[in-house]
């Protein structure tokens, strides 16, 4: 048996893609045979739906260290059979730390999910208490790590440029899982002339940039829809922006949007636009696409396939690039719109479906599992999981 302890700090929907990432990792974890979950989670305004499941277990944490010893304590009290694996979605937070030091104490596998969090702009955000914080105990705990866990090529990038041991690097990206009434949603909804971004009004996402080319280059006819949660007053930034510009008849923001809106919201778009200057993945994306619509993404972003796979456009986060989408896309026949959307489909039903991620989530936890059982030290430069794991000299 398999005993799972996934610690992530924040289940609200504000905070982005690990709202949703982590809990349908674990739920399609705790579907598979052989394997109990626990969710270590600080309180969440929210609700989270969790599937009622004697093998999944969630604790609510504060973040101390004691709150992070009585999730072991639990767990090892409930299933003292089994082996135990940590899996960290994040850096920075103290229960990190706390989760990696109790590990290490009992010789207990920990992998870390870097979430886009080495990328430049990310340690730019606090960067002087991240760079304490990385000389006090975090380089040490991501070194000490039995594997590192990386979405996308691009975050491989990260994890080599902060001088970690790239050999010890998986690579498995997130999943989506569609609900069923999506098909109906695709079928019955009109499409309409609306460029939707959707995701939190942060600085991060570049939006300044799009309303700029916006200004510049809007499609004749369409309509910029900014959909999702206002970060650290970002909205009110570009509210004023399109004032400025003067395009408030052609742009709108609009509040946040969960569950059956979301994907009415998607299906009815007739693309998505994702101008991040950064994203280690971009769940957003991976949804867009199986709610049939194509997508425009930076370069900031790991979706080149959206070119290769003709499912979208991959472009610079720059205004420029950005205009000359915004040119293209105004010249796209609706009919070419929606067989882009189509072939997004088909992509994400082949790579970026859950169980086949868990699944991968899974054969990396019982190989470890195996050699800590067998005395081995708790690395995995000789595992490739499917032949995702990137194997070159380390860089640490």
């Amino acid at each position: 048996m398999l005993n799972l302890i996934h610690f992530v700090t924040d289940l609200d929907r504000i905070s982005g893609g690990l709202s949703v990432s982590v809990p349908s990792l674990c739920k399609e974890l705790a579907a598979l045979p052989g394997v109990r979950i626990c969710l270590a989670a600080r309180h969440t305004s929210e609700p989270i739906e969790l599937p009622e499941q004697s093998n999944f277990q969630i604790f609510w944490i504060d973040g101390g260290q004691s709150s992070v010893a009585r999730v072991f304590s639990d767990m090892s009290s409930r299933y003292p059979d089994g082996k135990t694996i940590v899996h960290l979605q994040g850096l920075w937070d103290p229960a990190y730390h706390w989760a990696s030091r109790h590990a290490a104490k009992h010789q207990i596998p920990v992998v870390v999910s870097i979430r886009g969090m080495l990328e430049p702009w990310a340690l730019k955000h606090k960067g002087l208490k991240k760079k304490v914080a990385w000389h006090a105990y975090q380089r040490r705990n991501l070194l000490q790590a039995s594997a590192l866990h990386a979405t996308s090529p691009a975050e491989n990038e990260s994890i080599k440029r902060a001088g970690l041991p790239e050999s010890s690097t998986v690579f498995i990206p997130n999943g989506v899982a569609p609900p069923p009434y999506v098909d109906t949603l695709i079928r019955t909804t009109p499409r309409e002339p609306v460029l939707l971004f959707l995701g939190r009004l942060h600085r991060i996402k570049g939006l300044i940039n799009l309303i700029d080319a916006w200004a510049k280059g809007a499609p004749r006819g369409w309509t910029l829809q900014l959909t999702g949660p206002d970060c650290d007053g970002h909205r009110s930034e570009l509210e004023a922006r399109i004032r400025r510009c003067g395009i408030q008849r052609s742009v709108r923001i609009t509040g946040a949007v969960d569950g059956e809106e979301k994907w009415r919201t998607l299906a009815r778009a007739s693309a998505l636009v994702l101008p991040s200057f950064s994203e280690n993945f971009g769940l957003v994306v991976a949804e867009a696409l199986a709610a049939g619509t194509p997508v425009a993404a930076t370069t900031g972003s790991p979706w080149s396939c959206l070119e290769t796979e003709r499912a979208g456009w991959w472009v610079k986060p720059e205004v420029t690039a950005l205009t000359e989408f915004l040119q293209q896309l105004g010249n796209t026949p609706s009919e070419e719109l929606l067989a882009m959307g189509n072939r997004g489909r088909e992509l994400v039903a082949q790579k970026y479906t859950w169980p086949g991620v868990a699944s991968r989530f899974a054969e990396v936890y019982r190989e470890l599992a195996r050699q800590n059982a067998n005395g081995i030290p708790g690395k995995i430069p000789a595992f490739a999981p499917k032949g995702e794991l990137r194997q070159t000299k380390s860089q640490g």
